[in-house]
């Protein structure tokens, strides 16, 4: 990948932490590791005993892994750590007699959302360190596996992850089926923060000079040309669709923008094409591997429709030059 498209996978990775929660988030992490160590396991639950308080190790070395993944790690503090407490002497209790190397490591992954872990969680860690005379006892928070992701796996492999990445190709043809998959996608994953439509339609290059898209006009040019196939897929669902699903990509696009992006000058993308980059992401239902990619198109052609009526990103200012 070059940086343009590492940048673009980086975004749509972190929306799919952001959005992962419990059994989700641990099927990230499983299978990052999965491509990152060769020697890395997954523990699969079994029945009433569960994993026996481990989520995937590597037995060679003596590393384990458990991971906690609240819907909301900002009011669980104290169940963190009683879960980090808790398992660690359950997982002691089965798998540490049951390799010869033993537990020399221990990583509490967490999906802390960006926002990183509480002085307290260190401190559990660096005790259960200490009193179980460890070589390593961490956090291992998103941007840790972020690292891994980008720092240790081929580009195939980070595709696998966070899926394909968008077209830069004109986009000739687009799924009925899977497009009415992402409309519903779209209408259930959006905060309230629309601002009134303005139902315009300016000069499409106009407004990527306007909004400073450098990077995402390719890829809003891509989509842009089955403009007509939306309409007519709108034309035959009753006309709500059409309004709630602008209602949704206009919330997607408020909270995108305000994220508080800034223009990226190694990889040459500027601020608002990382919001777009965002919306995208966020507007992107999980598929299987064989519908990714026309799954990738359809969101791609109805954020083109969209942006052509000015419902995601600004109408250009006429007054000014």
């Amino acid at each position: 990948m070059n940086l343009q498209e590492k940048t673009i996978a980086r975004i749509l990775f972190k929306n799919k932490v952001l959005l992962a929660d419990a059994q989700a988030f641990e099927n990230v992490f499983s299978s990052v590791m999965a491509y990152a160590r060769a020697d890395f396991q997954q523990v699969k639950p079994q029945g009433s005993v569960g994993d026996r308080k481990n989520d995937g190790f590597e037995p060679a070395i003596g590393r384990y892994y458990q991971v906690y993944a609240p819907e909301n790690v900002e009011e669980k503090e104290s169940s963190a750590i009683k879960k980090l407490e808790g398992d660690f002497a359950g997982l002691t209790s089965y798998w540490g007699s049951l390799y010869s190397v033993g537990i020399k490591e221990y990583f509490f992954v967490l999906n802390d959302k960006y926002k990183g872990a509480y002085p307290t969680t260190y401190k559990a860690l660096a005790d259960l360190k200490v009193k179980h005379n460890l070589d390593k006892a961490e956090v291992m928070a998103c941007k840790h596996l972020e690292n891994v992701v980008f720092d240790e796996l081929h580009d195939d492999q980070v595709c696998a992850i966070v899926g394909f990445l968008p077209e830069t190709k004109t986009i000739v043809n687009i799924d009925y089926s899977v497009l009415t998959e992402v409309v519903a996608h779209i209408l259930g994953n959006a905060p309230n923060n629309a601002i009134q439509g303005k139902l315009v339609s300016p000069e499409f290059e106009t407004k990527l000079i306007f909004n400073n898209l450098v990077v995402a006009k390719n890829y809003l040019t891509a989509g842009s040309y089955q403009s007509d196939a939306v309409e007519r897929f709108f034309d035959l669902n009753a006309d709500f669709a059409r309004q709630a699903v602008r209602q949704s990509l206009n919330d997607m696009y408020v909270s995108a923008a305000k994220e508080g992006y800034v223009d990226d000058p190694v990889s040459g993308m500027t601020g608002q094409d990382q919001v777009y980059f965002d919306v995208l992401a966020n507007a992107t239902p999980n598929s299987t591997f064989e519908t990714k990619r026309a799954t990738n198109k359809a969101v791609q052609v109805l954020l083109s429709y969209f942006f052509e009526s000015c419902d995601i990103f600004e109408e250009p200012n006429h007054a000014t030059p």
